[in-house]
Formats: structure tokens, sequence, C-alpha cells
């Protein structure tokens, strides 16, 4: 499942705060923020892009799958299959 805004503020100030205590720093701490924010947020889009197909490729397909199937499991194996494809690591 992808994260939410409110977590990923709170996994970057966690993994910054830990960087500053260990003195790991060799760049502005506000910098080092905006840069794990970037990337936590851009990996979250990503998985909502692949997750919004996963949704509309259970739409399409729902007959041809049958009704005796559990929605859930199904919507998670397509979505690991396309994340697969994409080389997208959940």
């Amino acid at each position: 499942m992808a994260l939410r805004k409110v977590h990923i503020e709170k996994i970057v100030h966690a993994i910054t705060s830990k960087l500053v205590e260990d003195k790991s720093l060799l760049v502005a701490e506000e910098a080092v923020l905006g840069r794990i924010s970037s990337i936590l947020n851009e990996n979250m889009e990503k998985e909502r892009a692949i997750e919004d197909e996963a949704h509309k490729l259970l739409d399409q397909n729902r007959k041809a799958i049958g009704g005796d199937i559990d929605e859930s499991k199904a919507f998670m194996m397509i979505k690991k299959q396309l994340a697969k494809q994409r080389g997208f690591i959940l």
C-alpha cells in the first residue's frame, strides 16, 4: 500500500534526525530533508499509478476472471505483476 504524506513526513524527519544525531550529514539538513522527501513522494506517485492501473485492469477483466474471486487478492496479484514489469519494488 502506498504511503500517505503524513507518513512520509514522519519517515523523512526520523531519517534526518538520525543522520544529524550520528553527525553523518555532509550537507545542510534542509537539503537532506528535501531530497529524501522528494524521493519518497516520487515513489509514492509511481505506486499510486500502478494501483490505478491495477484497478482498471481488474475492472476491465472482472467478467473473464469470474465471480468467485477474492478481489483484494486479484488486485494484489495484478499490482505485483505490474510492479515487476516496471522494475518497481513494492
